[in-house]
C-alpha cells in the first residue's frame, strides 16, 4: 500500500500520520490539513514536529461537507492532493526526502479543540477480496481461553437498532393509559417490518392478535361521550390527550385490524366538542404516566398533537373542516410564541399536516435550536419551565420533578421530537 483517500469534515485540523509502529513515535510522520484555524497546513516528523514543508491553505476544510484528499507516498518522499487520485496538478504539500521508516501503519484524528468524520476505503478495484486487521483489547484478569469476538457488518449506523424488531411486541394489558403504552409499539413495529418487506406470517399473527386483544380492551375504556380515560366511566372526565392519542394509534391500525369507523367518529366528536373558541385544546381529564405524554404540556404542543391526529385519521364533515381550520390558525398565530425545542417539533409536524405556509418558519425555527455534536444533532430541554398551563388536573409534567425522574422524562422526548423533526424534514 503507497497510497490512500479519505473524505473529511471537520472545522479545522485534520491531522493523519503515517507511522511504522502502532505508537507515536519519532519516526512517525505527521500530515495536519487545517492547522491554525484552517489557514495552513504541512508536513513535520514526529507528533508535532517542526514542520518539513508547509503551505499556506484558507479554508481548506469545511464542517458542512465532506472534501476528499490523497496521501500517496514511497521510498523517496510523500505528496498530499485535493481529489479522489493522485495527480501532480492537485498537490498541496510535497516532501522529497527519503522516509524515516516503513508506513505500516496510518492513523486519523483532529487537533485539540477539533471533532470531525473521516471517511475513508483502500479497496483497490481489481482487487477480489478486502482484509482488514482490527486489535481486540481485552481485561488483563480475562480467563485465558475464554476471549471471543462477534463482527458484525451493517450499512448505517441504525442498523443495530433495527434488528429483532418482533421482540417488541408485547400483549396490551392494564388500565386505559397502560393498554395503550404496549399497543402503539405493536403498531410501529408492523408498519417498520411491512415497508422493509421483513413481515413473517408468523409474526404478523402474534402481532395482530396483541393488535385486535388491545383494541378490544381499549373499548373497555371509553366513555358514553365518545372519550378515553385511563379507568373509564370511573373517571370523572375523559382525558384529552389519552383520547386523541387512542385516535392517532386506532387510525393508524387500520391497515391490520378492522376499526369501528363509528369509535373513530366518537372520538373525533368528542375531541371537536371541547374546543376553545380561538382553536386550541384545552388540557382536561388526568393523565397518571406522565412518561406516556412525553413533552406535551401547554395548549399549544397539545392543540398541535390533537390536530395532527385529527388530519392522521382523516377529515370528512364540515364540522371537521372548521375545527381543523381554527386550530390551524392557532398554531400560526403561535409560531412565535413555542419556546421550546418539543412544543416546536409538534408545531412544524403540524403544520406540515396542515400545508400551512408558516410550517417551513416553524421548522427553522426548531433547527435554530438544535445543538449540534460530534458530527450529530439533537435537542435539549434543559431550562423548560412548567406553568399552570402544563398541569393536567393537578397531575403536574415530569419537568417540575428533581433529578433522576426528570432525566428519564427528558430522554424520552429529545427521542419524540427528534423523530418529529425528521418527519416534518
Amino acid at each position: 500500500m503507497t497510497h490512500f483517500e479519505v473524505a473529511v469534515k471537520t472545522h479545522n485540523d485534520a491531522h493523519f500520520a503515517l507511522s511504522p509502529s502502532p505508537h507515536d513515535s519519532a519516526e512517525m510522520l505527521e500530515i495536519v490539513l487545517g492547522g491554525r484555524q484552517n489557514t495552513g497546513s504541512w508536513i513535520s516528523l514526529g507528533k508535532m514536529g517542526e514542520p518539513v514543508v508547509s503551505a499556506p491553505t484558507p479554508g481548506i476544510l469545511s464542517w458542512d461537507e465532506f472534501r476528499s484528499f490523497w496521501v500517496s507516498w514511497n521510498g523517496g518522499g510523500v505528496q498530499v492532493g485535493h481529489g479522489l487520485q493522485p495527480s501532480n496538478e492537485s498537490v498541496i504539500l510535497q516532501w522529497s526526502s527519503p522516509l524515516p521508516g516503513q508506513v505500516r501503519h496510518i492513523g486519523f484524528s483532529t487537533g485539540w479543540g477539533s471533532v470531525g468524520e473521516f471517511k475513508i476505503w483502500r479497496k483497490e478495484d481489481s482487487d477480489e477480496n478486502h482484509n482488514e486487521a482490527f486489535t481486540l483489547g481485552v481485561p488483563h484478569n480475562v480467563v485465558p481461553g475464554s476471549e471471543t469476538a462477534t463482527v458484525f457488518m451493517i450499512g448505517d449506523v441504525m442498523g443495530p437498532t433495527l434488528n429483532n424488531l418482533d421482540k417488541l411486541l408485547r400483549l396490551p394489558f392494564g388500565c386505559g393509559e397502560q393498554n395503550m403504552i404496549h399497543f402503539a409499539p405493536n403498531v410501529f413495529v408492523l408498519k417498520y417490518l411491512q415497508k422493509t418487506s421483513q413481515l413473517s406470517p408468523e409474526v404478523e399473527v402474534e402481532a395482530t392478535d396483541y393488535l385486535l386483544q388491545g383494541y378490544q380492551r381499549q373499548l373497555t375504556y371509553k366513555r358514553q361521550d365518545g372519550s378515553y380515560s385511563a379507568f373509564g366511566e370511573r373517571d370523572f372526565s375523559g382525558s384529552m390527550w389519552l383520547t386523541a392519542f387512542v385516535l392517532k394509534s386506532f387510525a393508524q391500525s387500520r391497515g391490520f385490524i378492522f376499526i369501528d369507523p363509528e369509535e373513530l367518529r366518537a372520538a373525533k366528536a368528542w375531541l371537536i366538542n371541547h374546543q376553545r373558541e380561538e382553536g386550541s385544546f384545552p388540557a382536561m381529564g388526568r393523565i397518571l404516566n406522565k412518561d406516556l405524554q412525553g413533552g406535551i404540556h401547554g395548549k399549544i404542543s397539545l392543540t398541535a398533537y390533537v390536530v395532527a391526529a385529527l388530519l392522521e385519521t382523516g377529515i370528512a364533515t364540515e364540522e371537521e373542516k372548521i375545527a381543523v381550520a381554527k386550530a390551524k390558525g392557532f398554531l400560526e398565530s403561535n409560531t412565535y410564541t413555542a419556546d421550546d425545542p418539543y412544543t416546536t417539533a409538534l408545531s412544524s409536524y403540524a403544520l406540515a399536516l396542515l400545508r400551512s405556509p408558516y410550517a417551513s418558519l416553524a421548522l427553522r425555527r426548531l433547527n435554530h435550536m438544535a445543538i449540534t455534536q460530534d458530527g450529530f444533532t439533537h435537542w435539549s430541554l434543559t431550562g423548560s419551565r412548567v406553568t399552570d398551563e402544563d398541569t393536567f388536573m393537578g397531575f403536574s409534567d415530569g419537568l417540575s420533578q428533581s433529578g433522576r425522574h426528570t432525566h428519564c422524562l427528558a430522554t424520552a422526548r429529545l427521542y419524540s421530537m427528534t423523530d418529529y423533526d425528521v418527519l416534518t424534514s
